[in-house]
């Protein structure tokens, strides 16, 4: 079995990347080898004849631009690959897509874009990764849920979470961040609304992250379901070191976290 898969889920807001780099820390301390998805895009890339060569030939200054293209146009082709394997998920999200209402202030095809994208580079890297090695994503297919069923003027239609849900490739680890609502609307807003939302009133952004918020109630709830190792952790504390701590505890405790031999 390789490699070991670990996502985030979480509403916008609540501390998924803020969180990422403290995950990869945990499994190195522990002696594995975690990479996040930026991290192991290169390095992965040096695994491929192409990017064996350019590690051996190419000079320094341009080696890691190189290896970024090896890794773009590996993953371009894995794509492919991905979409040939999982036509009926494929096909099951074009479909509930074009479904969506046209004021659902989403942009389907940058939507459907994001996951062909993601596909291709969960693809390429699992494509490359040695056993036992641990991949982090941020925004992996779990939480891609959320984009593809999240707006302001839709319900969220549960059938479509879980069937979704029933199809992607599930990670061995889902830790979720929790954050109260009203905090997640001052962090978007903090941080800057997303440029196709500018348009929108506080209500629609309220509204979008409530919805998101439902979303990922009933993907932790059907996931578990499903056997997949979930932590939950408060990401609302003043100091985010007290996060940090909390999910340490928590990832410390999973005696059940399955390494092959």
């Amino acid at each position: 079995m390789k490699p070991l898969i670990v996502e985030f889920l979480g509403t916008q807001g609540s501390g998924k990347t803020t969180l990422l780099p403290m995950v990869v820390a945990f499994f190195r301390e522990k002696g594995m080898q975690a990479n996040s998805v930026t991290e192991a895009a290169r390095l992965y890339a040096q695994r491929t004849l192409l990017g064996k060569l350019i590690s051996i030939i190419a000079p320094g200054f341009i080696r890691d631009k190189l290896l970024w293209q090896v890794y773009y146009q590996k993953s371009v082709v894995a794509r492919l690959i991905f979409n040939l394997k999982n036509r009926s998920l494929v096909s099951y999200i074009n479909k509930t897509q074009r479904a969506r209402p046209a004021g659902a202030g989403v942009r389907e095809r940058r939507i459907r874009y994001w996951f062909s994208h993601l596909s291709g580079i969960y693809t390429f890297l699992k494509m490359h990764a040695l056993k036992n090695e641990i991949l982090v994503f941020d925004d992996g297919f779990v939480h891609r849920v959320v984009h593809l069923n999240a707006s302001s003027i839709e319900t969220p239609q549960r059938g479509n979470i879980v069937e979704y849900l029933s199809r992607i490739p599930l990670p061995i680890l889902l830790i979720v961040p929790r954050v109260p609502l009203d905090e997640c609307v001052n962090r978007v807003e903090n941080r800057g609304i997303w440029k196709h939302f500018r348009d929108r009133t506080q209500d629609d952004l309220r509204q979008y992250l409530a919805n998101s918020e439902y979303i990922v109630n009933i993907a932790v709830d059907e996931l578990r379901a499903k056997g997949c190792l979930v932590i939950e952790v408060d990401n609302n504390h003043a100091d985010v070191r007290e996060t940090f701590a909390e999910l340490g505890e928590k990832m410390k405790s999973m005696e059940l976290f399955p390494l092959p031999s």
